[in-house]
């Protein structure tokens, strides 16, 4: 995952907006954008904080343990990160920013792989009956997403292990938004279409596309944080919904 460092205009705060620019860079934040930059933040904070206790509000009352693998994979995915992806520089190790928010993200993504498919729902289904045609095209674009990954992420990414990281990501979050997206249609699921929704915005496409609009040099890098940190709101407010409506 690349992660690049956003100075606030006038300002002594420099924060790191993580999942898609992997060199150590810092990005100055024009001033008219100051203001935008720090509500969006902000809100991404806020709705991270309010999908981990609403988690724990949903378990604690209905005790069910595919709901349980659930908001355990919404937790690790959308709200365990948030520290590492927005910080005050020189709180937090650059090893530890490259190693953590991966093993995070990985663990989530096995949970809620998990509560897809490990348990039976209420009427006794699964959304899964048999490995399928579909399924087997849902994972070469698995793997083509994470091989277009490593390639872009090689190019910022000085550690091997912070690239296979970042592509292994990739490539297991494009599964479970590709079969929660499959599962919203076929059950027409709400919570299965933002599950998706938050998935491909919290790890599927910032690392990509960030490295990727960084590669055209058509981008400021002010442009791309922007993105980044649009896409981690917008995937931030993805996974409440997904909670709330459950």
């Amino acid at each position: 995952m690349t992660r690049t460092h956003a100075t606030l205009a006038g300002s002594s705060a420099t924060v790191q907006l993580a999942p898609p620019l992997q060199a150590e860079s810092t990005v100055t934040v024009p001033e008219p954008l100051v203001g935008l930059f720090i509500v969006s933040v902000g809100l991404s904070v806020l709705f991270g904080l309010a999908t981990a206790t609403l988690a724990v509000v949903r378990y604690r009352r209905r005790g069910d343990p595919s709901l349980r693998a659930f908001v355990v994979g919404l937790v690790l995915v959308a709200v365990a990160p948030l520290p590492f992806w927005v910080f005050l520089i020189g709180t937090i190790p650059p090893t530890v920013r490259g190693v953590v928010p991966p093993l995070f993200q990985t663990a989530g993504l096995l949970a809620l792989l998990w509560a897809m498919y490990g348990t039976p729902d209420p009427d006794g289904r699964r959304l899964l009956r048999a490995i399928t045609r579909g399924d087997l095209l849902v994972v070469a674009l698995a793997v083509v997403a994470a091989a277009v990954t490593g390639v872009l992420t090689g190019q910022y990414e000085p550690d091997p292990a912070g690239v296979v990281g970042a592509a292994f990501v990739v490539g297991l979050s494009t599964v479970v938004a590709a079969q929660a997206t499959r599962a919203a249609y076929r059950f027409r699921s709400r919570s299965m279409a933002t599950l998706s929704l938050g998935v491909l915005l919290l790890a599927t496409l910032p690392t990509p596309v960030g490295a990727l609009l960084l590669a055209t040099d058509s981008f400021a890098p002010s442009v791309v944080v922007g993105v980044v940190t649009g896409a981690i709101l917008l995937g931030e407010a993805a996974m409440f919904a997904t909670l709330a409506s459950r």
